[in-house]
């Protein structure tokens, strides 16, 4: 497979490029094509209006691609997208396209030109299930998202969890993934588990105490710290929506980060 990256909102910084790079040469399953307006900086945007029109505009029309990603989100693929999809080349149709964020308004435009329809694949990365109750559901029908909870997993935990919140706040916004709901609630617990273990609310000693904090329970199963990284290593799953729902097609099961060792100046005293 090889995948296209452009940006049609903000810049790439070259050290996000090659780490992704090197992820990609490590898996060997396919190949990354950066293209160089990726890189070019016109204020808050990844150049002018017409040069991030222009890439995109070219790796669509590429047949050599099968799948184009938008790099970034922020704010500016608004102001191109009526021009990116306007008469569409006949490449455009054959890709899957992934992105996030503020590339919602071409996703949201390849869905109005009738794309899905067509077998094309949409895919954004963290659309939960209170995005039904922002859009249409049909304007998301089969668009694919990768989390670390949805609703409709067959775990107790948090089926239970699920409808305790609902019977406490029905109606509206309800618990799915991301920081504000699932990543509070394992925020909250593994502040609990090392405010036991260092028998202290001092805060140096819940530090060193939340650096393997682990749950063995929580939203979307288990999850714990990665020494020396301050990230989770937890599950993820890849989710399509239907029918006005998600529905969970691969469990990725635990994940982790691979972020950055801290070093000893940024470690509690």
């Amino acid at each position: 497979m090889r995948i296209a990256v452009v940006a049609p909102s903000c810049s790439l910084k070259r050290e996000a490029a090659n780490a992704v790079q090197a992820l990609v040469a490590a898996r060997g399953d396919c190949e990354l094509f950066i293209h160089p307006q990726c890189f070019l900086t016109d204020g808050h945007f990844a150049g002018p209006d017409e040069a991030r029109l222009a890439a995109l505009r070219e790796v669509m029309a590429d047949p050599s691609f099968d799948a184009i990603w938008f790099a970034r989100g922020g704010y500016g693929s608004n102001r191109i997208a009526e021009a990116a999809l306007s008469d569409l080349p006949a490449a455009a149709r054959d890709k899957t396209y992934l992105g996030y964020s503020d590339a919602g308004f071409l996703l949201a435009g390849l869905h109005k030109a009738g794309f899905g329809k067509r077998g094309g694949k949409i895919i954004c990365t963290y659309f939960d299930e209170n995005f039904f109750n922002l859009v249409p559901s049909d304007q998301i029908e089969g668009l694919y998202s990768c989390l670390d909870y949805y609703q409709e997993l067959d775990e107790p935990f948090g089926r239970a969890l699920l409808r305790r919140y609902s019977e406490r706040f029905p109606g509206g916004a309800t618990l799915t993934a991301g920081s504000g709901c699932t990543g509070h609630y394992r925020a909250i617990k593994m502040w609990e588990a090392a405010v036991k273990e260092a028998g202290s609310v001092e805060r140096d000693a819940v530090i060193r105490a939340l650096d393997h904090a682990r749950i063995a329970e929580g939203p979307g199963g288990a999850a714990e710290m990665v020494p020396g990284q301050h990230h989770v290593r937890m599950n993820m799953y890849i989710a399509q929506a239907q029918g006005g729902q998600f529905r969970v097609v691969k469990n990725l099961g635990p994940i982790d980060p691979n972020e950055r060792v801290l070093t000893n100046e940024l470690q509690p005293s």
